[in-house]
C-alpha cells in the first residue's frame, strides 16, 4: 500500500494534479480533460511506474539471502556421500 501511495505522489508531482486515492482510470481521465495527457506525458507516467517497479525489485532482491539454509544443508549432505557410492549405478546401491 505504501508503494501505491509513493507512486501516486510521484505522478501527482509530475502533473500538478493530486491523485489522492481515486482510481487510476479516473485520474487519467481528469488529466485528459485538463489537457495534460499527451503521448509524452503518458511516457513520463510509464517511466515513473517502471522505475518504481525496478526499485521495488532491487529492495526485494537485497532482502533475499543468496542461499537458503536448506540449500546449504543439501550441499553439505551431498559432500558427505562416499565416492564409492556416488560411482555405483543405482541398481547396485546398497539398501539403507
Amino acid at each position: 500500500m505504501q508503494n501505491q501511495q509513493n507512486l501516486r505522489n510521484k505522478i501527482s508531482l509530475l502533473f500538478g494534479l493530486p491523485a489522492m486515492k481515486m482510481p487510476w482510470s479516473l485520474y487519467l481521465a481528469q488529466l485528459n480533460e485538463a489537457g495534460k495527457l499527451t503521448a509524452r506525458s503518458t511516457m513520463d507516467i510509464l517511466t515513473v511506474v517502471l522505475t518504481s517497479m525496478e526499485e521495488q525489485e532491487e529492495k526485494i532482491k537485497s532482502l533475499q539471502p543468496e542461499k537458503t539454509i536448506q540449500m546449504e544443508a543439501d550441499e553439505e549432505s551431498k559432500s558427505k556421500i562416499p565416492e564409492a557410492i556416488k560411482d555405483t549405478p543405482k541398481s547396485q546401491k546398497p539398501l539403507k
